[in-house]
């Protein structure tokens, strides 16, 4: 267990700082293309992107999850499917395109940006190729190395190339080949490693490509699924809005997905060291699994809170003073961070000892639960607030369906990860998520320092459970009390 936690560590610091760089690095970019294009501009990007992302999941058919269960085991196996997966994939990628061209001319051109919706499919198709579908693959092959460095010369061509077409003509179309330019750069160098590697000498088989459709598809259909359900808001939001709306809500989404930086960590270091655990018997995989649930616990509880706190801050510091509206939004969707990381977490449980069948179901509910309460808390949303009420609406729903799914995910998930221990700080950071952001609406007008003071006393607080539940007092105080009744 000792040299597992050595392997955590050591991939947790390399992913860890090429992660940071790379987020710093999309943090700035996220905050200058707002400020660049404007609120209706950007909102139009953002409803491009939902669209191309929601046909695009289809892409990797669960071949991630084939990847994770095959290949940690025995690295050998890599030079056995590889060649099967990337064939089949850039197929697949090819048919899944003329799909969406399709579809964006069925929609017609009634705006004048068609050619940008289709020119942002290219890149999200590239993009899905290479972090679903080659990443997974170099991580479980011990490429660790190679990826932390891909991740940070990616993200730095990315924002050069953006940002220099937006200081030479901040065009929409411009910006939108820049993102594909970078993206397939990336793409290629990925393809140029795994020729040097000799990953390209096996063979194309049927046989392989049956293999992991089979057991990726579950996953397959659970993935497209919850790619509807994580971008029905924006696409509902177009219906119901205006572009204003959407670029506000999709603002607030953006904020969200920085506050969401773990979840990387999650997929490329924890997925890979589970698929290990899981081989070596069920009791040293729970403890490992239940460990991590804790720590995940105080981690994604801090970064809800400093984003619910920091808000009236951080959004017009980002993204510039007309994006003001999206700070209700921003406010409201921190508790989902919570739920939204146990989710992640779960699923990659699941992802490894279960068929995918009590995901498709779960999944499947909470997409229809989001679009029904779409439909009546955004047009609710948008007729209560003048400025971003659509984003309002959809937040309520987005917590609404995030906890159906944590508490139906727990429930389907076969292993005990909640013991006493996790529960009651399960409990207690759920509430305080909520109360703080229940706090911040009907108190909009507190002063920073108070905001910045209840921060540092929720980081106390943290340490303080953190060491508490560390040296199992609650678990020995329970025991205690037990035996006294």
């Amino acid at each position: 267990m000792t040299s597992l936690y050595k392997v955590l560590l050591a991939n947790l610091g390399k992913l860890g700082v090429s992660l940071f760089i790379s987020m710093s690095l999309g943090v700035f970019l996220k905050a200058y293309m707002p400020r660049a294009l404007g609120v209706e501009n950007i909102g139009l990007f953002y409803f491009a992107d939902s669209l191309s992302f929601i046909f695009f999941t289809f892409l990797p058919l669960g071949v991630h999850t084939f990847v994770n269960r095959v290949i940690p085991p025995d690295p050998q196996k890599i030079f056995v499917y590889y060649r099967s997966i990337l064939v089949f994939m850039l197929c697949f990628a090819v048919v899944l395109y003329l799909f969406y061209t399709g579809y964006v001319y069925f929609l017609g051109d009634k705006t004048g940006f068609l050619p940008i919706i289709l020119c942002v499919g290219v890149f999200q198709a590239f993009h899905v190729l290479t972090k679903d579908i080659l990443k997974p693959i170099f991580i479980a092959a011990d490429q660790v190395n190679f990826v932390s460095r891909m991740d940070i010369q990616h993200k730095v061509g990315q924002v050069s190339l953006v940002c220099l077409s937006l200081l030479l003509h901040p065009d929409l179309l411009l910006v939108s080949l820049m993102f594909v330019l970078s993206q397939f750069i990336t793409f290629a160098f990925y393809l140029g490693k795994s020729f040097s590697l000799g990953w390209q000498q096996s063979e194309f088989r049927w046989s392989h490509c049956k293999q992991f459709i089979i057991v990726g598809l579950p996953f397959f259909i659970n993935s497209a699924l919850l790619s509807f359900y994580g971008n029905i808001d924006i696409t509902m939001l177009e219906h119901f809005g205006t572009h204003e709306e959407v670029g506000w809500y999709g603002s607030s989404q953006q904020l969200k997905g920085i506050f969401m930086m773990i979840v990387p960590l999650l997929q490329s270091v924890i997925m890979p060291l589970l698929s290990k655990q899981s081989s070596l018997g069920e009791e040293a995989f729970l403890e490992f699994v239940q460990r991590i649930y804790w720590a995940l616990i105080f981690l994604s509880w801090l970064l809800s809170a400093g984003m619910a706190l920091f808000s009236f801050e951080i959004v017009p510091l980002l993204f510039g003073q007309p994006f003001q509206p999206a700070v209700n939004s921003v406010i409201l969707l921190a508790p989902v961070i919570l739920f939204t990381y146990m989710n992640v977490f779960l699923s990659l449980i699941l992802n490894l000892i279960s068929s995918g069948k009590g995901m498709i179901v779960v999944t499947s509910i909470s997409l229809g639960l989001n679009a029904l309460l779409n439909i009546y808390m955004i047009p609710w949303g948008l007729k209560l607030f003048a400025q971003g009420g659509g984003g309002i609406g959809a937040s309520i729903t987005t917590i609404v369906a995030e906890v159906f799914v944590f508490a139906a995910l727990l429930y389907i998930t076969p292993l005990k990860i909640l013991t006493w221990k996790n529960v009651i700080l399960s409990l207690i950071t759920f509430l305080g998520a909520g109360l703080v952001s229940y706090f911040l609406i009907i108190q909009p007008d507190l002063s920073p320092w108070l905001r910045g003071a209840l921060f540092l006393l929720i980081i106390l607080i943290s340490i303080t459970l953190a060491f508490v539940s560390q040296r199992d007092i609650i678990l020995k105080f329970l025991n205690h009390y037990r035996a006294q009744k």
